[in-house]
Order: C-alpha cells, then structure tokens, then sequence
C-alpha cells in the first residue's frame, strides 16, 4: 500500500515551458486572474514537483517570465485608483441620508454602516456578506456590545484579514459630537428590534422588509448613488474606499503614524498606501520645509 501511494505521488506528468505557457493564458483570459494569483500557482507547482524530487519546471522560461511581465503590466494599467471617503465626504453622505434618499430605515442603516466602516478602518467584506463569506462571519446585532453610558460600543469581528486564526477582533468606536456613530447604531439596533430583530438576527439587513444579510452588491450600490447624487464621479469609490479614507484623514488630522496603523489594525507600515495625499498638503509641507 505505502508502494502504490509513493508511486501515485511520483507519477506527476512532466511539463515544459509550453505547457506553463497555456496554463498561464489558461489562467489570465478564462478564468480572469490576477498577475499575483498566477505567480502563486507557479510556485504551487514548482513546489511540488521539487518536494519530490524533479527538477524545477519553471527554470530557464525565459519566454514564461516575458508572458507574466506583459500579464503584470497589461493588468496594471488598468485597474483604476480607489478614491478615500475622508471624513468630509462622509459629513456630506450623513447629512443627504438624513434628509432621506432611499426610505426612513435604509437610510438610517446607511448612516449606521458608513460611520462604522469609517471609524472602525473597516473593509468592505467585514460587514457586508458576499458568497466568498461564510455566513456564521456575518456580523449579528449581538457583535455589538455597548458602553453602560452609551459613550461607546466594543464590535467584534469573528474574522478578519488580518486574523488568520480566526480568534476575532474587538474594535471599539467611541461617540463624537460630529458624527455620533455610538447614538446611530443605538437607534438602529431599537429600530431593528422594533422590527421583531433578535440578538442573532444578522446586524445589516437588505431592507426593512428583506432579513437577509446586506450584501456587497447592495452595500456598493447604494453607496455609489448616494455619492452620485452629491456630484462624485462614483465609479471611482468602492467599498474599500472607507478605509482608504479613514487613514487619510487621520493623517491629515496629524494622528501619529503609529496610532493609524493600531486604528486600522496593519502589522507592518503597508498602511502608508492608503494615505492620499491632496496637492494642497503637498504644497504646505514644501513650503514648511523652507523655514525649517
């Protein structure tokens, strides 16, 4: 039996550089993958077939290394810049969903999301569902837990990008006196439960009169709208946009680089990426430098 199973993991095909030229294009055109995914499952499969004892495939490919520049460049030039939602925009957003866009309670909902991806440095998928998402990660009305004086509410995250062992994350949003994102999530979560809403009731809802979790989809489309309706070129927000936001304007506000990368939970300094700069800050900056 130990036989059989060495020779079964021994009789993989031999490959040449054609045949990693075909899956690469197998991989890029049909199934629509990134340059790093593609790079991953090359190493997949070097790795493999060195563990056994075969040369490296992917050795001498000069023309397999020309096909993966050219997949990383064309892919490059085409994928479009995120655009922040700083803390400005994010005022204007509240201030139309209070006049009302879409009914009573999307509207509170929005507000409700908006300022907790805000504050929160959330990625988009941490509180929406999507069919990549496993539905017991969806956040439920019992994932908050507020202050007793209501001056702030502990979110916990059952899983998150940057905890790989999935122990969860608690992230605390404390209350202001511009945005008030600890008095909204209070008046949503009554609402909810007005709404006949239990504790292990999913926390954002399509709409008032659909339980299901709120989607990606939905979630982005109501936020391009919204942001359609205030002048924005919305195809360039996304829901990551929150993030990238929340980190720039924590920079603008002159946050020490050490608190954004505890707020936004980042191990190493990749936060630095998501601060966009506005020329004007450039502008200023140079101009303090000539007086130092």
């Amino acid at each position: 039996m130990a036989m059989t199973n060495l020779h079964h993991i021994n009789s993989v095909p031999i490959i040449d550089e054609d045949c990693l030229i075909y899956f690469v294009t197998y991989c890029k055109n049909s199934l629509k993958l990134a340059h790093a995914t593609i790079k991953l499952y090359l190493a997949g499969i070097r790795h493999n077939y060195l563990r056994i004892g075969h040369p490296d495939p992917l050795s001498n490919c000069a023309r397999l290394e020309c096909i993966l520049r050219g997949i990383k460049k064309s892919q490059n030039n085409v994928k479009q810049k995120r655009l922040p939602i700083t803390s400005q925009i994010l005022k204007q957003l509240c201030c139309m969903l209070q006049q009302g866009v879409f009914s009573p309670f999307v509207d509170l909902m929005l507000q409700c999301s908006f300022n907790l991806a805000f504050f929160g440095f959330l990625r988009c998928g941490e509180f929406t569902y999507s069919s990549k998402i496993a539905r017991q990660d969806t956040l439920l009305i019992q994932n908050i837990d507020f202050d007793l004086n209501f001056q702030n509410f502990t979110v916990h995250l059952n899983s998150s990008k940057c905890d790989p062992f999935r122990e969860g994350i608690n992230i605390t949003i404390f209350e202001n006196d511009i945005f008030s994102p600890v008095d909204l999530m209070r008046r949503y979560i009554q609402v909810r439960k007005n709404h006949g809403a239990r504790p292990d009731s999913y926390l954002f809802v399509n709409d008032e009169y659909n339980n299901a979790p709120l989607s990606r989809d939905t979630f982005i489309a109501r936020l391009r709208e919204s942001l359609f309706r205030l002048g924005y070129n919305d195809s360039k927000f996304c829901g990551h946009s929150f993030r990238i936001g929340a980190a720039t304007s924590a920079a603008a506000a002159g946050v020490e680089d050490h608190i954004i990368q505890t707020l936004g939970r980042w191990s190493s300094d990749c936060y630095i990426r998501y601060i966009r700069t506005d020329p004007k800050t450039v502008c200023k900056a140079q101009s303090r430098m000539c007086c130092s």
